[in-house]
């Protein structure tokens, strides 16, 4: 699980995150890099119940990692895109 040190930034926080959402997915053909911050996680990705509830798992392993907060199944269903979890991600590590 990829971490973060204290000093993270912006772009080192989404190239995890988005690492997470194509591990979830099992897509090793695209660069995290390359993945646009607007895909819709069910629309252009293919997640569907079974890999939001994985990938609030994955969410949740790596800001413990990273001495954030929880990540609840209902605020990762509420993330329609990329950007949306990074989003959700960044506002965890800041409240620790």
């Amino acid at each position: 699980m990829a971490k973060v040190d204290q000093t993270k930034t912006t772009d080192s926080i989404s190239l995890a995150v988005k690492e997470i959402i194509l591990d979830e997915i099992q897509d090793h053909d695209v660069n995290p890099e390359d993945l646009a911050e607007t895909y819709n996680l069910e629309d252009d990705l293919g997640y569907d119940g079974v890999l939001i509830t994985s990938l609030s798992i994955a969410l949740n392993k790596f800001l413990k990692s990273n001495n954030g907060g929880k990540i609840s199944p209902s605020e990762i269903e509420k993330c329609k895109t990329v950007k949306d979890v990074i989003d959700l991600v960044k506002t965890k590590i800041q409240k620790s």
